[in-house]
């Protein structure tokens, strides 16, 4: 990352990478296969001293979490009651929509 005054001239150059996390692809078979994922970070210094250094969940992250608890946990259970419990290479694709209300509605 570069920043430059009016001028042109350079004032700040520094490296920056994108922080990522390793999470299951699949939520309600974890094991199947991981993912790298892009995470928000915040890194706070005094001097040469870190005084904040913490993960920050992205609005992404935030969806990624609540479709993998929440809609493909039932989403599950509904094909796997379709299929009587039995999933085959076959039966693919298991759906081909997945509709959802905005906003969800409260029981």
């Amino acid at each position: 990352m570069r920043a430059y005054d009016a001028s042109g001239k350079e004032t700040l150059a520094r490296e920056f990478t994108v922080t990522t996390v390793e999470r299951p692809y699949n939520g309600v078979m974890p094991e199947y296969e991981k993912v790298q994922v892009d995470t928000g970070w915040v890194r706070m210094e005094s001097g040469s001293t870190a005084i904040l250094d913490q993960r920050i969940a992205t609005d992404i992250e935030e969806f990624w979490d609540h479709y993998h608890k929440e809609t493909l946990p039932k989403v599950f259970r509904s094909v796997m009651a379709g299929y009587h419990g039995e999933l085959r290479p076959e039966f693919a694709p298991l759906f081909d929509t997945l509709k959802n209300r905005f906003p969800p509605e409260r029981a």
